[in-house]
């Protein structure tokens, strides 16, 4: 395997991975904002952007963490190069990149999550359809990872994948641990 396509695969699975456990975050703070007053509301939002490794971005071009500010940030902001829609952008042109080492499920499966996401992110988010877009953003890493592992060899590119997901996973679980322990 060239070291090219391995490197495309490996990122493509860690950006997949990545926007799976943003959406997954910005849910749980959606949710735990929902039963609480605004300071603490508040306070939750500057959490979930810290453990992102947002704030001082989100703060540059923000004033406020209201809910629907603080995820339209996460998930679309241009001024946000860490944004979901970016990282599904980054999967796609890896997954471009090494597409002879694919199965033509898995590049379907990505290539329809970017044009979705696009789609669905082309408005700035808002309290109504925030829960449809985390959905469709769960949805679509997970239609990827499920081609994956319906139709891809038990070879070195599944291997690649297979560290990608869990080496971006442990990162995320690190810097939720990270933060929440100082919080």
């Amino acid at each position: 395997m060239l070291g090219r396509v391995a490197n495309g695969i490996f990122w493509m699975y860690r950006y997949l991975e990545r926007a799976e456990n943003t959406a997954r975050l910005l849910a749980a703070g959606h949710r735990m904002t929902l039963t609480r007053g605004s300071d603490a509301a508040s306070a939750e939002w500057r959490s979930v952007l810290t453990t992102l490794g947002l704030l001082g971005a989100y703060e540059k071009h923000n004033e406020g963490y209201a809910g629907a500010q603080v995820c339209d940030f996460v998930l679309r902001h241009k001024g946000n190069d860490q944004n979901v829609l970016q990282m599904f952008e980054r999967a796609r042109t890896s997954a471009r990149a090494c597409r002879s080492a694919l199965t033509s499920e898995v590049w379907e499966a990505v290539n329809e999550g970017w044009m979705t996401l696009r789609e669905l992110l082309a408005r700035p988010v808002r309290d109504a359809n925030l829960n449809t877009v985390l959905s469709a953003i769960r949805r679509e890493s997970t239609l990827a990872r499920g081609a994956t592992h319906g139709t891809m060899l038990r070879n070195e590119t599944y291997s690649f994948a297979r560290a990608g997901t869990f080496l971006e996973r442990a990162d995320s679980t690190a810097r939720i641990l990270d933060v929440k322990y100082y919080l």
